[in-house]
C-alpha cells in the first residue's frame, strides 16, 4: 500500500491545484460560508465562529463575522470592529484573505506534498521566502471544491476554515460594500 502511495505521489504535480485555482479564478464571484476555528496556546478553548465571505473579482472583498466586518475595495481594506468601536483603514497588500490561498497560491507557495484522505486531497503548501503564513494546508474534494484551509497565523494561533456553503457567482445586491464609518466608531488610518 505504501509503495502505491509513493508512486501516485511522485506522479502528481501541482497541475491539479492549478486547474482548481483556475476554476475559482474564472468564476464571476466567490461566496463562502465558513466555520472558523481558532486554537491558541494561550486560551484553553477554541474560538468558533461563522464567517461570510464575498469576493467579486477583481477588486472587491467582503468578510463578516460576529466580531468584525471587513470591506476591501481596490487596494484598501476597512476593518470594522464592533467590540473596539473602531474602523482600521489598511493597505490591502498587508491583509491575507482566505480566497488568496486558492486564487493566488502559486505566487507565494510551492506544493510540498499531497496526501489522500478518503475522497479528498490534502495539499501541503510551503511558503516562499518571507511569506506568512509559512505553511498552508488546502483540503480539496473530489469534485474540485475547496473544503478546508488550515494555517498558523502570525500570533501562533492555529486557524481552520471549513467551507460549509459555496456559490460561484457574483454578489449583486447593493449596500454590502458601504464604507461609511458608523456613529460612535473611531477611524484609525494606517495607510498614511
Amino acid at each position: 500500500m505504501h509503495l502505491i502511495y509513493i508512486i501516485i505521489s511522485l506522479l502528481i504535480t501541482d497541475s491539479d491545484l492549478k486547474s482548481i485555482s483556475a476554476r475559482y479564478s474564472n468564476a464571476p464571484g466567490i461566496q463562502w460560508e465558513i466555520v472558523s476555528i481558532t486554537k491558541s496556546d494561550i486560551f484553553e478553548e477554541a474560538d468558533t465562529s461563522i464567517i461570510k465571505i464575498i469576493y467579486n473579482p477583481v477588486d472587491t472583498f467582503y468578510m463578516n463575522s460576529e466580531s468584525e466586518k471587513i470591506i476591501g475595495i481596490e487596494d484598501t481594506i476597512w476593518a470594522f470592529s464592533e467590540r473596539h468601536k473602531q474602523v482600521q483603514k489598511k493597505i490591502m497588500i498587508d491583509y491575507s484573505k482566505p480566497t488568496d490561498f486558492v486564487l493566488n497560491w502559486d505566487r507565494n507557495y510551492l506544493v510540498d506534498s499531497i496526501h489522500f484522505v478518503e475522497d479528498q486531497k490534502k495539499y501541503f503548501l510551503a511558503g516562499k521566502e518571507g511569506i506568512s503564513p509559512a505553511l498552508v494546508n488546502l483540503w480539496i474534494m473530489a469534485n474540485g471544491r475547496v473544503k478546508k484551509i488550515e494555517y498558523t497565523d502570525s500570533s501562533g494561533s492555529k486557524i481552520s476554515l471549513t467551507i460549509k456553503k459555496e456559490k460561484l457567482k457574483r454578489y449583486t445586491k447593493s449596500g454590502i460594500f458601504d464604507r461609511t464609518i458608523p456613529t460612535g466608531f473611531k477611524l484609525i488610518d494606517l495607510t498614511e
